[in-house]
């Protein structure tokens, strides 16, 4: 709820009815009217955990979500390196208007420009980008520690903004070590 997670075109924001949250403040229940959601953000208070969800689902016939989730999964399993650990995509697609401001096609993915800077297959420690989908970071072996992603991270986002002065920004939540 609070990164308008989604995939395949749709987010949870289209499902959101409200949200129940708790803070030091005490709990407190939102209605998706009050909720700005954007693409992997919202305006949700970041110091409130959210505790509640209430959604809204739309019906629609078995034959056809199922249709619908075998094509899901079958492009999941073609682009993305599901048999490994990950944290998943790893960085926001840069907005249209920094593409636009360096000279690149609008419909340019984190991924692509990844790919382009040669960050895909890069590894440090036992954390790489993935060959299969550049924008996943995965743990290859048992030697991987924490900062090796952090570091993995920080490299793409030098070499994206080397080559195409864009800067990515993470869609991952990296939690500092003094917490």
């Amino acid at each position: 709820c609070f990164m308008n997670a989604g995939a395949h075109n749709h987010s949870t924001s289209e499902i959101i009815s409200s949200i129940t949250t708790i803070s030091r403040y005490g709990s407190t229940t939102i209605n998706r009217s009050s909720i700005d959601y954007e693409y992997r953000k919202s305006n949700i208070n970041k110091e409130h955990i959210i505790t509640e969800a209430i959604i809204k689902l739309t019906k629609k016939n078995k034959e056809e979500i199922l249709a619908l989730r075998s094509k899901c999964l079958e492009y999941r399993k073609s682009t993305q390196p599901l048999q490994l650990p990950s944290a998943g995509s790893v960085f926001k697609n840069p907005s249209k208007q920094d593409l636009e401001s360096a000279n690149l096609s609008t419909d340019m993915s984190a991924a692509k420009l990844l790919e382009l800077s040669g960050v895909k297959g890069r590894e440090i420690g036992g954390v790489k980008f993935s060959e299969l989908h550049s924008n996943w970071l995965v743990k290859y072996n048992n030697i991987a520690k924490a900062k090796d992603a952090t570091d993995l991270i920080e490299f793409a986002q030098n070499q994206v903004l080397q080559h195409y002065k864009i800067s990515l920004k993470p869609e991952i939540i990296v939690l500092s070590s003094e917490l």
